[in-house]
């Protein structure tokens, strides 16, 4: 099969290169389906809804489709595992509270705690 340059298909081989969420193994085998059961959230409540989403529209659209139909899922699936947004919003917080304490618009004394991450 050739495909054109712009395909769809080519793009979703593309991104489903650097997309590590929705990995398989490169050697199937029974060993990897036994390790492969610890590979999920699960366990976490929060995550497990994001995860269990991500999951019915991956195997709706199947792996490369579902890389352009799932995007949003995949994002927030991504933020929910590593929290990045988070951490960023904390960092900014702590940045200004510092830059008041430093300008002299707040005393240090009565400046809410806010731990530098």
């Amino acid at each position: 099969m050739i495909f054109e340059k712009d395909s769809p298909d080519v793009l979703d081989q593309k991104r489903a290169k650097t997309n590590p969420i929705l990995c398989t193994p490169i050697i199937r085998s029974p060993i990897t389906d036994f390790f492969g059961i610890s590979l999920h959230n699960q366990k976490d409540a929060y995550c497990r809804d994001f995860e269990f989403k991500l999951a019915k529209c991956a195997e709706a659209y199947g792996y490369y489709r579902g890389l352009l139909m799932c995007e949003k899922l995949i994002r927030d699936m991504s933020e929910c595992i590593t929290n990045f947004k988070q951490m960023s919003r904390g960092e900014v917080l702590h940045g200004e509270m510092t830059r008041q304490v430093h300008a002299g618009e707040r005393k240090y004394d009565t400046t809410i705690f806010i731990p530098e991450f």
